[in-house]
C-alpha cells in the first residue's frame, strides 16, 4: 500500500475510530476478532485503533497481527510491504522479542520456504531501534544466506568507534566467511559490509578494503561477464569512498597514494 493512500485512508477512518476509542474495553473484543480478517486493511485499522489501549494481551495481538501482516501476498509491486511494518515501527522496542523468534522460525525453513523480503523487513526495523536494541536481531541476519539481508544488516549494525561490530565485518570481507550462495550474492552482500565499515570509521579497515578493490580485478571464474560488469563498478566505487571517509583524503581512486597512505599508517601504529 503507497504511503499516500494509507494516509488518505487513515484520514476517512479516523472519526470511526475515535468513537470506537470512546467506547473503551467494551471495543477491544470485536477489534481483536477483526484482527484476523483475511483483509489486511480490515487487521490495519482495528490495530490502529487497539495500539491506543494500554493492555499487555491487546499489545501482544497487535505484534501478532503486524508480524502476519509484514507482507503483503497480494501487493504486485516489487516491494510488497504490508502494513504490519507500520505497526511494528510504532511498537518499537515492545515488539523486539517476537521479531526475534519470528525471524529465527522463518529463517529455520527450508530454503524454498523462506520469505526474503520478510526477513528484510524485519532487519529494516530492527535496525532503527533505539539504543541500539536491535542488535541481536541484525547479528543473527548476518548468517542469512539471502545477500539483501545481509547486506542490510551489516550496514545497519555499527556505529562510530563500535569495535564489536568492526570485528564481526571484516572477516565478511572474504566471501568464503559468509553464507550468500551465487555469485551475485557474493558481491552484492559487501556492499553493506563496506558501507558498515565506513560508519564505524576504524582506520584498520583501510588495508583489507584495499586489498578487496585490488581483488575486483581478478574475479571468480564461475562468475559470468555480464554480471561482473554489473557488480564491479558498484562495489568498487563503495570501496573507494569508503576509503576516502576513514582516511580524510581524496584518494579512493589513486591505487599509489592509498598504499602510501597505508605504509604511514603502519609506522604511526608501531
Amino acid at each position: 500500500m503507497a504511503a499516500s493512500e494509507r494516509f488518505d485512508r487513515d484520514d476517512a477512518l479516523k472519526p470511526i475510530q475515535e468513537a470506537l476509542i470512546k467506547q473503551g474495553t467494551a471495543a477491544i473484543g470485536p477489534l481483536r476478532k477483526l484482527l484476523q480478517s483475511s483483509d489486511l486493511r480490515i487487521g490495519d485499522a482495528a490495530a490502529t485503533v487497539l495500539e491506543n489501549f494500554d493492555d499487555p494481551k491487546v499489545k501482544e495481538a497487535v505484534i501478532s497481527y503486524a508480524l502476519r501482516a509484514l507482507v503483503d501476498p497480494s501487493s504486485t509491486k516489487k516491494e510488497p510491504l504490508g502494513p504490519g511494518f507500520h505497526h511494528l515501527e510504532k511498537l518499537g522496542k515492545a515488539a523486539l522479542p517476537a521479531m526475534v523468534k519470528a525471524y529465527t522460525e522463518m529463517a529455520k525453513k527450508p530454503l524454498a520456504r523462506q520469505n526474503p523480503r520478510y526477513l528484510l523487513y524485519l532487519v529494516e526495523i530492527a535496525a532503527e531501534l533505539p539504543d541500539r536494541a536491535g542488535r541481536p536481531l541484525l547479528s543473527q541476519a548476518l548468517q542469512s544466506p539471502w545477500y539483501e539481508v545481509v547486506s542490510k544488516a551489516a550496514q545497519m549494525i555499527g556505529a562510530p568507534g563500535d569495535q564489536a561490530a568492526y570485528e564481526l565485518l571484516i572477516p565478511m570481507l572474504n566471501p568464503r566467511n559468509v553464507h550468500c550462495s551465487g555469485a551475485r550474492g557474493r558481491f552484492d552482500y559487501r556492499l553493506g559490509v563496506v558501507g558498515g565499515l565506513a560508519v564505524i570509521g576504524n582506520r584498520d579497515a583501510v588495508e583489507p578494503l584495499y586489498h578487496l578493490l585490488m581483488s575486483l580485478d581478478l574475479p571468480p571464474s564461475d562468475q559470468p561477464a555480464s554480471m561482473r560488469e554489473e557488480i564491479h563498478p558498484s562495489l568498487q566505487k563503495v570501496i573507494r569512498g569508503a576509503i576516502a571517509k576513514l582516511t580524510g583524503e581524496d584518494i579512493g581512486k589513486d591505487s599509489y597514494r592509498i598504499e602510501q597512505w597505508i605504509d604511514a599508517y603502519r609506522k604511526q601504529r608501531r
